[in-house]
């Protein structure tokens, strides 16, 4: 029988990544949904990267496009467009948890290496997957899946990107189409996923701190799985874990 899950932003922290996939005991038959954002602010983007490239093998993965793999895309653009050092989009990206990203996969800005040499050591594969594999939504019969949070009375092929990719989740409407809307991006506060019935929130703040959670859904089963980078884990339905607004 097969299964659907979804997990929220991951941030870099491949340590409650795998731990949340052993959890969930996946086999090839189940569809596995990411929410995007795979990379910075946590220790291990190219980690999380690499067990996200295998995954593709193992099971049906959905995988969303963040704003932050817009940010490190844009980044490589404009760096291989000529503008390297002086790249305004690598500088921000930099300072939006980029360093942490350049740093697993190239180590720590030192002396005759700049930032522009680091991210000549991202992977040709890790670009493709990001430019041409990844989605900016993805649509069941029943539920909607963005990485940020849809325009409420706009149908999903006519979405502006920057509603897909940044918009907050600020008090949440139910979407034209009647489907429930899962998105990431917005964190919920206490390391708890946020229903309101048409909207479910599942950024618990992975990346941000080692006891922060990242959460996986299970739907159809109203269940929740959480682990972080301390390797702690805890599971059970969403009335325990989660918040019903």
């Amino acid at each position: 029988m097969s299964r659907q899950f979804v997990i929220g932003d991951i941030h870099g922290s491949l340590r409650a990544f795998e731990t949340l996939l052993g959890l969930l005991e996946l086999s090839s038959k189940d569809t596995l949904i990411l929410l995007g954002d795979y990379v910075d602010r946590g220790p291990d983007s190219r980690g999380v990267m690499e067990r996200i490239l295998a995954l593709r093998t193992e099971l049906e993965l959905v995988p969303l496009f963040g704003n932050h793999e817009e940010m490190m895309c844009e980044a490589v653009r404009e760096v291989a467009g000529g503008k390297g050092v002086q790249s305004e989009a690598l500088y921000g990206w930099i300072h939006c948890g980029g360093e942490e990203t350049l740093r697993s996969y190239a180590g720590k800005r030192s002396n005759g290496t700049d930032d522009v040499e680091r991210l000549k050591r991202v992977p040709d594969e890790h670009w493709r997957f990001l430019m041409r594999q990844c989605r900016d939504y993805h649509e069941t019969e029943t539920h909607i899946f963005a990485h940020a949070t849809p325009l409420p009375q706009v149908a999903l092929s006519e979405q502006p990107l920057y509603a897909l990719r940044w918009r907050k989740l600020h008090d949440p409407q139910p979407h034209v189409s009647g489907k429930t809307v899962v998105v990431g991006h917005t964190r919920q506060p206490y390391g708890r996923p946020s229903s309101w019935g048409h909207t479910l929130a599942l950024d618990t703040g992975a990346g941000t701190g080692p006891s922060q959670w990242l959460t996986a859904f299970s739907l159809g089963e109203d269940y929740l799985w959480q682990a972080n980078e301390q390797g702690e884990h805890q599971q059970g339905p969403f009335d325990r874990l989660g918040l019903r607004l």
